[in-house]
């Protein structure tokens, strides 16, 4: 949502010294980074070969922000760090012999490789950059938001304020009231979630972690994902045509009829193992990230609210439950079966059957008045409790709730 400036100028200088990424003979490092007969050494070796092609990857991501870094604004930045005025010149030399090596590296790639490794991810930033702009006011407020929710955080053991929780929650209420389609798994939606999220964390409210880090379990694909799984498929097609025609070779067909069996370009660009490839191993399981407390679901059919002061008890419906129950039953005499000490079980034969029906007691929860708007009796509530000393369910807070087939209502955004 946000272009750090600064982070991309790191990015930057990072791919420019780096083993990796612009680390070829296109680069000339620098001079000072050698000063030995082996380092010598290595430079020529490394002038020697052609850049490998994971370096088209990782050259192809950093042309999006050789672009778009600023270097007035890295000169800003660094000028707030306690450095002196000679390492902030080497640092914007090295920035602007980065952006220069990314650019002239990209230039020349051939119109296979650029269009998977610079024209995808361009592409790919540019559409979500318009989409972020279409809700631009949100985003500017919510980096406001971001701001004083941090700020609030760090300034002591009293965590983020009523006032910028009631702020955040409205900017969300609102943001998802503007969207034409559901964009509740968005990045924007999930950008404001996650902020509220740090916010009852900081408090030690877990029932309302709790509940919102439920909402950060299933997300829209983010843009690293969304370019990698473009990328591999574009890689797979090339490693397609590459199989084809060496297929027709080892069969003795000729070079140019082999190559008519590619039905397109053939370029090599590997098996893709150096394209970003989500995992779930990198996902942040955000439950972990709450404070110690014990906390309870809340789960159950409303059947009463009572309202005391600034609370609500929600008081629920039995759970039901019905199975069938032979009757009438009696041994045959057949032999069901004989087990290894001997025991004989005969077969039953029932002549009936009955229904019974089990009801079990759904503890009343209680909850700030806000939790609880919107809600009546019939609805279905889902989500999160602390206990008493008593162990009485208090301090709930809600996931989602459910009127018949429908969802009404996620956290406190009605839908």
């Amino acid at each position: 949502l946000y272009f750090d400036h600064f982070t991309a100028s790191q990015m930057l200088v990072q791919c420019l010294l780096a083993g990796s990424c612009l680390d070829a003979p296109h680069v000339v490092r620098p001079k000072h980074d050698y000063n030995n007969a082996y380092a010598e050494r290595r430079m020529a070796e490394q002038a020697a070969r052609p850049p490998d092609v994971w370096q088209f990857y990782q050259a192809g991501m950093m042309r999006w922000y050789a672009e778009r870094v600023d270097p007035a604004q890295v000169q800003k930045r660094l000028a707030e760090l306690p450095l002196p005025p000679q390492a902030q010149a080497v640092y914007m030399r090295l920035l602007d012999r980065a952006r220069k090596d990314v650019f002239t590296f990209t230039d020349k790639l051939i119109v296979d490789a650029k269009e998977i490794f610079v024209t995808v991810p361009y592409e790919t930033f540019q559409r979500r950059q318009a989409e972020y702009a279409k809700s631009g006011k949100y985003v500017v407020e919510l980096a406001t938001l971001v701001a004083r929710v941090k700020e609030e955080r760090n300034a002591g053991t009293a965590g983020v304020s009523d006032e910028t929780i009631d702020k955040l929650a409205k900017l969300r209420i609102a943001y998802e009231k503007s969207c034409k389609q559901d964009c509740t798994s968005g990045t924007i939606f999930a950008a404001m979630t996650k902020q509220l999220f740090w916010a009852y964390v900081s408090r030690g409210d877990a029932p309302a972690a709790t509940a919102e880090a439920k909402l950060l379990d299933k997300l829209d694909p983010s843009a690293a994902m969304e370019i990698g799984d473009k990328q591999q498929k574009l890689i797979a097609e090339a490693q397609g045509r590459v199989g084809r025609f060496k297929n027709a070779r080892e069969q003795g067909i000729d070079p140019d009829a082999a190559r008519s069996t590619a039905n397109g370009t053939i370029t090599d660009f590997g098996d893709g193992r150096y394209v970003y490839d989500w995992h779930g191993d990198y996902k942040i399981h955000w439950p972990s990230l709450i404070p110690d407390g014990k906390v309870g679901p809340i789960e159950g059919k409303v059947a009463a609210l009572d309202r005391r002061g600034k609370d609500v008890t929600i008081r629920f419906q039995d759970r039901v439950s019905s199975y069938s129950e032979s009757t009438g039953c009696y041994e045959t005499g057949r032999i069901e079966s004989i087990s290894r000490d001997g025991h004989i079980t005969y077969r039953q034969q029932c002549t009936g059957s009955q229904t019974k029906v089990e009801r079990t007691k759904v503890e009343p929860v209680t909850m700030p008045a806000s939790e609880a708007a919107g809600i009546s009796p019939g609805d279905e509530v889902i989500g999160f409790t602390s206990f008493g000393p008593k162990q009485e369910r208090v301090g709930g807070r809600v996931w989602v709730v459910r009127r018949g087939q429908k969802l009404v209502r996620l956290r406190d955004v009605p839908l």
